[in-house]
């Protein structure tokens, strides 16, 4: 998850916040989901390194458009994020990725030479 930023407009230093906070993620999580990436930029759900079950969320809130990449079922992920932050989807599409589910995160053993 990312850290507020600055940005420069009009030559004063605003303060961005991200649109979903660290106890948002914990909430979301809390519905068996996994949130891979929050406020990235679309171009992120071509990675072929992600899971074949993770979806790329379009999400808005006050004029405030953001992407979430999110590992799960559908219906959990719309449950969560209502629950959450309310009506904030606005479109949930599949990503790229090409792991299986089950062997995404996991990490592999060391064999032992005979």
């Amino acid at each position: 998850m990312t850290d507020g930023k600055e940005k420069k407009e009009d030559n004063q230093a605003v303060k961005v916040k991200p649109p979903v906070s660290q106890e948002q993620v914990e909430k979301i999580e809390s519905y068996g989901l996994r949130v891979i990436h929050t406020n990235c930029k679309p171009e992120t759900a071509q990675d072929g390194t992600l899971p074949t079950d993770s979806h790329l969320l379009t999400l808005k809130k006050d004029d405030t458009v953001w992407y979430d990449i999110v590992k799960g079922f559908r219906s959990n992920i719309f449950d969560a994020y209502y629950d959450t932050m309310g009506g904030v989807i606005q479109k949930m599409d599949f990503t790229n990725g090409k792991i299986s589910a089950k062997l995404w995160g996991s990490i592999p053993k060391k064999q032992k030479r005979k």
